[in-house]
């Protein structure tokens, strides 16, 4: 099942970057992917210098999963509606 990294295991990432720890070691340490650590490194490093910062990358996720939501197609009136109908 899909997880979405959490705020925690992006500081995890990105202490461990630091340390000097390559990919595959973070991955096994977080029992994940090794693709998943390279894209979120590569999806969310910072745009001026490429460095990766949890706190930005946590941002750069949240401003993704609002850009993404999808909308009702039904307004307040449609469900109205549709609630009056499955009641007859």
């Amino acid at each position: 099942m899909y997880h979405q990294l959490t705020r925690e295991e992006r500081y995890f990432i990105s202490t461990r970057l630091r340390s000097g720890a390559s990919m595959r070691m973070i991955a096994k340490e977080m029992g994940r992917s090794a693709s998943t650590i390279s894209r979120e490194v590569a999806r969310n490093a910072t745009r001026h210098d490429g460095a990766y910062r949890p706190s930005k990358a946590q941002q750069y996720a949240q401003a993704r999963r609002r850009r993404c939501r999808r909308w009702s197609l039904f307004n307040a009136d449609d469900w109205l509606l549709i609630h009056g109908l499955l009641r007859k």
